[in-house]
């Protein structure tokens, strides 16, 4: 194949793509491995895409060797088990000859960077989310320290490392000693269907903010809640509705203006229209979440022209620019705090007005997976060239 526009290869390479399950379903980590893959194939030549890595025994014959373990085996994070239940995926990788393997899992790549030149696409480092993430301290010694030998071989062996935020590239540079150049950070775009992008203005009435999470205290929902009863006894007139919790997470009666929409999937038609409502109708996206590798929903509000209220942590500060295309605060910051933001910037019309507009530019110009996409393949393209050039085989 005759090289795509922008590659510095002769011939543009034959990419192979494989995550931990079906790339075309848009139910799979929320539809990010969908559109990383659509975007490739817009842009580089995707000659292999493995729909099924695993057997169906994979998952439930996992948890039961984890029950017999005593919860001491991650059957995810098992070289031997992934190897085991992988060969045939590995066998039809190895079948296709592809130039490059971008790679959505470092189990499998683990196995693969031996035989081939992968790109391993990732949001976090096992340590920079272990001690970060609550779920994390519940992985035993025996299964940490598999995590975190797959995680060193895969980041030291693969072509390419790219991650969204430069909390996640720090911690592969600092933590792993992975030579700068390559780690690659690349923003991640937003999983929707349809760009938006309109910038807002502050509308007379009813403030409405959005929140949209499933782990309800872990993505800060009871510090919202409070923030939005402080707004309501300063007098705000304030409507909040809340995507992936039920009420049932709140002790007590439902403060009034709070509506949960429980969860809402975007694979199906009338989820993505009441998502599209809810943010169209919003004035805010408001996600206190303590702990985050990346939130695609910040991008997913820029894509809205949404300003973004936040904690500033993990990979957030990079998604959300803070001062431009939003407001994160200091960790341990209370619900007076958001309260006081909230209100700030909403009776601040040139502010929010011009707050609203970065968002809208940034989702265009930066949280889109058609540029994601077109700056890692020439990246990656860059890199195999350098090895061609130097004669270089694999590994």
């Amino acid at each position: 194949m005759t090289p795509m526009r922008g590659s510095p290869y002769d011939v543009t390479p034959r990419v192979a793509f494989i995550c931990s399950g079906d790339p075309y379903d848009v139910a799979e980590w929320s539809g990010t491995p969908n559109n990383m893959l659509l975007a490739l194939q817009r842009h580089t030549d995707v000659a292999l895409v493995v729909r099924h890595p695993f057997p169906s025994w994979f998952v439930p014959f996992g948890r039961i060797l984890k029950a017999l373990s005593g919860r001491r085996f991650e059957y995810a994070r098992s070289s031997w088990y992934v190897a085991l239940a992988g060969r045939r995926a590995i066998a039809e990788i190895t079948k296709a000859r592809p130039d490059v393997v971008y790679v959505v899992s470092s189990t499998i790549a683990n196995e693969l960077v031996d035989r081939f030149p992968v790109v391993y696409i990732a949001d976090a480092t096992m340590r920079a989310m272990t001690g970060y993430y609550d779920a994390m301290t519940r992985y035993s010694e025996v299964a940490r320290m598999s995590a975190e030998a797959i995680e060193a071989r895969t980041l030291s062996r693969s072509l390419r490392v790219t991650y969204p935020s430069a909390w996640a590239c720090r911690s592969a540079r600092e933590d792993y000693g992975v030579e700068a150049e390559h780690v690659l950070e690349i923003a991640w775009g937003a999983n929707l269907k349809k760009r938006i992008a309109t910038p807002r203005t502050v509308e007379p009435g009813v403030l409405r903010l959005l929140f949209v999470g499933i782990d309800w205290d872990r993505k800060g929902g009871p510090i919202l809640l409070q923030a939005v009863e402080t707004l309501s006894r300063r007098g705000i007139a304030v409507q909040l509705d809340i995507v992936g919790c039920n009420p049932d997470v709140v002790n007590g009666a439902v403060p009034e203006g709070v509506t949960f929409h429980g969860f809402v999937s975007k694979s199906t038609s009338e989820g993505q229209a009441l998502l599209d409502t809810l943010y169209a109708r919003a004035t805010l996206f408001v996600l206190p979440t303590k702990a985050e590798c990346l939130g695609i929903v910040f991008a997913e509000a820029a894509h809205h022209g949404l300003p973004s209220v936040a904690f500033a942590t993990g990979g957030v500060t990079s998604v959300v620019r803070n001062g431009e295309t939003g407001i994160l605060l200091p960790l341990g910051s209370g619900p007076d705090q958001f309260a006081d933001v909230i209100a700030d910037l909403t009776t601040d019309p040139v502010r929010y007005a011009r707050m609203s507009q970065a968002a809208a530019a940034d989702a265009h110009d930066r949280l889109d997976w058609d540029i994601w996409a077109r700056q890692l393949t020439t990246k990656v393209d860059e890199a195999l060239a350098q090895r061609k050039r130097m004669g270089s085989n694999w590994p």
